[in-house]
């Protein structure tokens, strides 16, 4: 889980939780108040994502096979969700 802070286009993790194949949850961790702000990357997958949720008006654009591609395109084909 992560908070966005929109306006400073700033972003800090919360919460992982690490899943199995299956679904089923592995471990988590718990991220507290002494986290830091991370400043958004630009022409990154987490930049095309915090766009989305805080322009939500503006379409999602193609991420021109950054990493967050290839990984979502890998992980859906190991699942057998790729088109």
């Amino acid at each position: 889980m992560m908070e966005i802070d929109c306006k400073n286009k700033t972003f800090m993790t919360r919460e992982i939780i690490y899943y199995d194949y299956k679904g089923e949850v592995l471990d988590h961790d718990i991220f507290y108040k002494d986290s830091e702000w991370i400043s958004v990357i630009p022409d990154t997958s987490i930049e095309h994502y915090i766009k989305s949720l805080c322009n939500p008006e503006e379409p999602l654009k193609k991420n021109n096979g950054k990493f967050g591609d290839i990984h979502d395109k890998k992980c859906q084909e190991e699942n057998g969700d790729f088109p």
